[in-house]
């Protein structure tokens, strides 16, 4: 039968890809294609989610269950929604469960300054299988481009770590409590990923990250836990 991507490992998604040149699964990149062309202007992209309808029709398509896949006037938000539910649905997170204690350890260390933190973070990055750090990489430079819109479509960096962390680092033990008490740090993870990802996987200096209001920060906050 048909390959379905979703709920399959990253590895023999991306073994499904006829071309040499891609290394991501294609659905990942008709994801991203369409949002960078449609989406970055789209306030509260990644937090107001799509129709669930339209989300299942576009997962149920990319599953070979037929339906239509992305096409032009696809709701942004759907589009949005199933890059979420994609990552969400990998067997394995994209940082995977084997590196969570240790991505955890690191950033609750008060011992470790942020250089400290920053060359740990580097290791574990550039230890991930190829295949995720392929897709790490295309998904924190699209990440980029949205904030770079975050004028209008008032996703930060910061805000969008706070949407993306769950769904990029999770433990294996997902209990509830765990998952309350550890978001904070998961949370501060992803940001610093994405903050300095030129330094984890470009070979390129660390920046220097402006503080951003607390303000703004807050309000997505609260969103997130509505």
């Amino acid at each position: 039968g048909a390959f379905k991507y979703f709920g399959s490992t990253l590895q023999s998604a991306v073994k499904q890809t006829e071309s040499e040149e891609l290394l991501i699964p294609q659905p990942v990149q008709e994801m991203l294609d369409y949002l960078l062309e449609h989406g970055l202007e789209t306030e509260g992209i990644f937090r107001i989610p799509g129709s669930a309808d339209e989300v299942s029709q576009l997962r149920a398509h990319y599953n070979g269950e037929g339906g239509k896949g992305i096409h032009k006037g696809t709701d942004v938000h759907a589009v949005a929604g199933l890059l979420k539910l994609y990552l969400r649905e990998l067997p394995d997170p994209l940082l995977t469960f084997k590196f969570y204690e240790p991505f955890i350890f690191v950033q609750r260390n008060k011992e470790f300054d942020d250089g400290t933190k920053y060359m740990h973070f580097k290791n574990l990055l550039n230890a991930l299988p190829e295949e995720n750090v392929a897709l790490v990489r295309a998904l924190i430079e699209f990440l980029h481009r949205v904030a770079e819109h975050h004028e209008t479509n008032k996703m930060t960096l910061s805000n969008l770590a706070i949407v993306f962390g769950p769904e990029l680092l999770r433990p294996a033990d997902d209990s509830m409590l765990k998952l309350l008490q550890e978001a904070g740090c998961v949370n501060a993870v992803v940001r610093k990923i994405l903050e300095q990802y030129g330094f984890f996987l470009k070979g390129e200096e660390l920046r220097e990250i402006p503080r951003e209001s607390k303000r703004a920060t807050m309000v997505i906050t609260q969103g997130a836990n509505a």
